[in-house]
């Protein structure tokens, strides 16, 4: 679903008509997403592709960033790789900035009948999590969502190559408590706000005043 039309839904309908309409928490895209859609397979090496930052190098515009954080929201794994390897220019950066902006979505924290796990929302490369990630610097099950009593969410790591993180904070495989409106990430393109239906609902409510 476009976040457009979820706004659309929060700021017509009444709280309780929202969260009966969409009882499972949302994750508001931040940057770039790809979510694979039924039937549709991808290349899924043993772990997830390591992304370190590279030395610190001066770029049109600006003093001492590196191409990696000038660009890394914006790269597809075909030019993060060329990037690592040394043959990152101002063309593949030009490209970069001049490609369309996506389209934010929303994703719902549902599960699905991919996997036996029935207590957990596992989040992956692969095909058999809930929700899937088509990027190659996510792990085949890089973490989960976990819900308790009151409503109340945890996400956890699955030994990930490249990190979850919930807020600032790198998530261990115990997990860490999420707030509604935090921020939670899986590797290294894939940023999310976290919303339970009524807490969305209430913040576009108060956006819109």
């Amino acid at each position: 679903m476009l976040l457009s039309e979820a706004v659309e839904l929060a700021t017509s309908l009444a709280a309780d008509a929202f969260a009966a309409r969409f009882p499972d928490p949302m994750l508001l895209s931040l940057g770039p997403i790809e979510v694979l859609e039924d039937g549709v397979t991808f290349a899924t090496p043993t772990s997830g592709l390591e992304v370190k930052k590279r030395e610190k190098e001066k770029l049109p515009g600006g003093k001492g960033r590196s191409v990696f954080e000038e660009t890394w929201k914006d790269v597809d794994p075909q030019t993060l790789l060329a990037m690592l390897s040394g043959d990152a220019t101002q063309p593949i950066i030009k490209a970069v900035s001049e490609r369309p902006a996506p389209s934010p979505h929303v994703i719902f924290v549902t599960k699905s009948n991919r996997n036996p796990f029935l207590m957990m929302v596992t989040v992956g490369r692969t095909g058999n999590n809930d929700i899937v990630l088509d990027d190659i610097t996510v792990s085949k099950v890089h973490g989960y969502f976990v819900k308790h009593p009151g409503d109340r969410w945890t996400l956890h790591d699955q030994r990930s190559t490249n990190g979850t993180f919930v807020g600032d904070k790198k998530v261990p495989l115990e997990g860490l408590p999420i707030a509604d409106g935090q921020r939670v990430a899986f590797g290294n393109h894939h940023a999310f706000r976290f919303h339970t239906a009524r807490g969305f609902h209430a913040h576009m409510r108060k956006a819109g005043r």
